[in-house]
């Protein structure tokens, strides 16, 4: 079969890697140029899935960031938000740091959700907290933006109207105790556990193959993940 690069699409992109070798993946780069050109749609190739994640954060530990996050008022506001939004929902610092508060939603029986992708999560009242207070200090800042039509992000960088990078993001985080990467892999394997991996996928920005190899790593290990997981997580309220 034949077609003309516009009319490749995703599906058409995961049976042709599907039914090929592993070499196949060496599409991605071709399909990156194709995009930057605009000669196709955007297309994804997941990397070669590895037998396991290199570290995961042990689930204890996990927790005991977690409510670190939540309660230790001497950390930075922007890296204890982006520290609970990485262990609790696995975020990539990419996704976090790209947050505004257009993503913020707030009703009047007290809930709170972060809209991320086609998903709605339902945040827990400290959380959705600390996220609103970095939009309202977002607020205090925005005289430093150089157009109205600036977005309202909620993690500000130093350059008036941008973000925080993600390289920076890191490096905050890193200083606070929390290396992204265990972090992350920890919240995926929770994840995993407890969504379709078609919901995991588009939550968390994983191509499909990848989202489902996490599925399957979750239902392997997750009976560990449930024993260490502590009885008591009234510090989310």
């Amino acid at each position: 079969m034949q077609l003309d690069l516009a009319d490749v699409d995703q599906a058409t992109v995961d049976r042709w890697l599907t039914e090929g070798t592993t070499r196949a993946r060496a599409v991605r780069s071709f399909l990156a140029w194709a995009r930057s050109h605009r000669l196709t749609k955007e297309l994804r190739v997941p990397f070669p899935a590895r037998s396991q994640p290199e570290a995961i954060l042990d689930e204890r530990d996990r927790w005991q960031l977690l409510e670190r996050s939540l309660h230790d008022t001497a950390a930075p506001l922007d890296t204890r938000a982006a520290a609970a939004l990485i262990l609790l929902y696995g975020l990539p610092l990419i996704r976090g740091r790209s947050l505004t508060t257009d993503h913020l939603e707030q009703h009047d029986d007290g809930r709170s959700h972060l809209v991320v992708g086609d998903h709605r999560l339902l945040l827990p009242p400290k959380l959705a907290q600390m996220l609103s207070d970095l939009g309202q200090a977002r607020s205090g800042r925005s005289r430093y933006s150089p157009r109205p039509d600036t977005r309202p992000w909620l993690f500000i960088g130093l350059v008036p109207g941008r973000p925080l990078s993600a390289e920076g993001l890191g490096v905050k985080l890193t200083r606070f105790g929390l290396h992204t990467r265990p972090a992350r892999n920890a919240a995926l394997i929770a994840l995993a556990a407890q969504l379709p991996s078609a919901v995991l996928a588009d939550l968390v920005g994983l191509h499909h193959v990848t989202a489902a190899r996490w599925s399957q790593l979750a239902a392997r290990d997750w009976h560990d993940v449930v024993a260490a997981r502590p009885a008591n997580t009234a510090g989310l309220e």
